[in-house]
């Protein structure tokens, strides 16, 4: 069964204007990693947040692990099982201490004293924050921030992470923190991922691309086939990381000796 299944989906802000998203259709597949690229106003953080009804279809469904969002009987149990994560983890703090603001999802649901403090040391060693439980959360640097974010939602055991810009916000030191969590959380902990990103860089961390463009999801394939899909992505104006490019460069040089196109391959690869 799909983690997360589009159904001809399309959604409108606004009876009189554009869609935001035509025609949808696809699935993320349960424990897979799929990354979401695009230009600004293609439809990705609509698509975000219609992963755990936030937003509800205008037409079509969407359904998480076989439940349809549109369902107000099972809406509160999809939205513990599928984590939100956004760009500025600001917007998330709500308590004096990190300790506390992981904590205040779960005291929201109900989860006993003993079984808080449990998950709170766990999902606190797993995002790389224990050091951090007794800290103010505006003392922290933006990395530390989102890492707290994400704590905070692991709390909850979701089965699913959407993160939507999660690292737009953050230097190059606390983009890399961030992948680093979410890279174990799918590779050690089996976290199903979708993930919307301006990086091609970051979406390449991912076992699925998608493209979207206009609220349409036009391309969706393998990290492992764009490497042979360059041309693709420039003439979709998706800027090619310098690595991606000096490849690109290699392949087309005439007079390159295979031994340095195969290692400037590897390098990027």
């Amino acid at each position: 069964m799909a983690a997360i299944q589009f159904k001809q989906v399309m959604y409108h802000y606004n009876e009189t204007d554009m869609p935001a998203l035509v025609d949808v259709d696809a699935e993320v597949k349960d424990g897979e990693w799929t990354a979401v690229i695009g230009p600004n106003g293609s439809g990705k953080s609509t698509l975000a947040r219609l992963c755990n009804g936030l937003l509800l279809p205008s037409k079509g469904e969407v359904n998480v692990h076989g439940a349809s969002t549109k369902d107000d009987a099972v809406l509160s149990g999809i939205r513990r099982r599928v984590g939100m994560v956004f760009q500025n983890p600001d917007h998330q703090f709500v308590a004096p201490t990190v300790r506390d603001d992981i904590a205040f999802g779960m005291e929201n649901a109900g989860v006993a004293r003993a079984e808080m403090k449990r998950r709170i040391q766990k999902v606190a060693e797993q995002t790389g924050v224990h050091h951090l439980l007794d800290t103010e959360p505006h003392r922290l640097s933006g990395g530390q921030k989102q890492r707290a974010a994400i704590a905070g939602v692991l709390a909850l055991n979701p089965d699913i992470m959407i993160l939507d810009e999660a690292s737009s916000m953050l230097d190059p030191a606390g983009k890399k923190a961030v992948m680093e969590t979410v890279r174990h959380l799918h590779k050690e902990e089996g976290m199903t991922v979708l993930s919307i990103t301006h990086s091609l860089h970051e979406a390449m961390e991912a076992d699925r691309v998608w493209y979207m463009e206009e609220g349409r999801l036009l391309h969706d394939c393998r990290t492992s086939d764009i490497m042979q899909h360059l041309d693709l992505l420039e003439e979709l104006n998706m800027p090619l990381p310098y690595s991606f490019a000096l490849l690109k460069q290699a392949r087309q040089a005439e007079n390159l000796d295979p031994f340095w196109l195969q290692a400037i391959r590897e390098a990027v690869e």
